[in-house]
């Protein structure tokens, strides 16, 4: 089976939480981003900050979701 066989039984076959990468909660993740928006309030930067959570919902941790719970950036 090549690489790409793989990957593609892998994705269609398991549940985002069967996988050995999947965490529910991405620790260390979010305690950088609290941190860089407790820099943004401190300097009271705007509000107009973008933040891109790439791959946050395939891989189940649903760590946009927790952001926006936290109230770290306003979700658009």
């Amino acid at each position: 089976m090549d690489a790409r066989s793989h990957w593609e039984n892998v994705y269609t076959t398991k549940a985002p939480d069967a996988v050995s990468w999947y965490r529910p909660h991405l620790e260390t993740s979010l305690e950088l981003i609290e941190k860089v928006a407790r820099t943004r309030l401190r300097r009271r930067v705007q509000r107009t900050s973008t933040l891109l959570a790439v791959g946050s919902e395939s891989s189940g941790s649903k760590v946009y979701d927790q952001i926006c719970r936290r109230e770290l950036f306003r979700r658009r």
